[in-house]
């Protein structure tokens, strides 16, 4: 990756936002021209995910106030309904069972693991799929209106990956699936094991849940962990909450 495909890239990003909220205004742009794909990552994806996060754990939160509650309002019920659609949890009843499992699916994707993956996936941000379609993640699709055939596909598969209009909508996608998908309840036992004993969400351990993504499986989480310990002091570094 030289300079000038970051500079693209980095241009591409900032273009593509789908929101005012972000982290860094504009003036923060102004000497960025020569910076390496690395801290593209860093001051474009980062900030995109870490608003994600945010909206989730606000929704996180309106969850426990809800369970706490003897008895539930209309606009609860309308609430959780809402949630429940969205996270894929077919009932019409919102009893402990159900609030417990939702309380699973809307939790955040630490950091690190949504930055390793990204990076694989779209090869660090610069594959076809993500420059022109925004597809960070090489999510598949099975529509054929948002759905782009890959040169290499095989002529017995029938899948698709995704076009999306924003690099957010990709971002939010990828949350959705990881928190929705039957491949990845262990994924989410496990973060719910995790939230039970109070300690920080491992991005370490969580990616062992991660082998449904990928055809290589295991090789494919080693890849992940491998690139979060490369990567740490990046992945890591801390993200303005309270201005996103």
């Amino acid at each position: 990756m030289n300079r000038q495909s970051a500079k693209e890239w980095l241009n591409k990003g900032w273009h593509h936002l789908s929101s005012e909220k972000i982290l860094y205004e504009a003036n923060h742009y102004t000497d960025t021209i020569a910076v390496d794909l690395h801290y593209a990552i860093e001051v474009i994806l980062k900030s995109f995910f870490a608003y994600e996060n945010k909206k989730i754990l606000l929704d996180r939160q309106q969850l426990l106030k809800i369970m706490k509650k003897q008895t539930l309002d209309s606009s609860d019920s309308l609430w959780l309904k809402e949630k429940t659609t969205y996270y894929k949890i077919k009932s019409t009843k919102f009893n402990d069972l159900v609030l417990a499992e939702l309380l699973k699916r809307i939790d955040i994707i630490p950091v690190e693991v949504v930055l390793a993956q990204a990076a694989i996936e779209s090869n660090w941000g610069t594959s076809a799929f993500a420059t022109k379609y925004n597809n960070l993640f090489g999510t598949r699709t099975s529509s054929k209106k948002n759905g782009i055939i890959p040169k290499k596909r095989a002529k017995s598969e029938t899948y698709r990956v995704a076009a999306y209009r924003t690099v957010n909508e990709s971002i939010r996608s990828y949350l959705r699936n990881i928190n929705t998908h039957k491949a990845y309840a262990e994924f989410r036992n496990n973060r719910a094991k995790l939230r039970m004993h109070n300690k920080p969400l491992d991005g370490l351990l969580l990616a062992d849940y991660l082998t449904a993504y990928s055809t290589f499986g295991t090789e494919y989480v080693q890849r992940i962990k491998s690139l979060m310990r490369n990567h740490q002091k990046m992945f890591n570094k801390k993200i303005d909450m309270e201005n996103l």
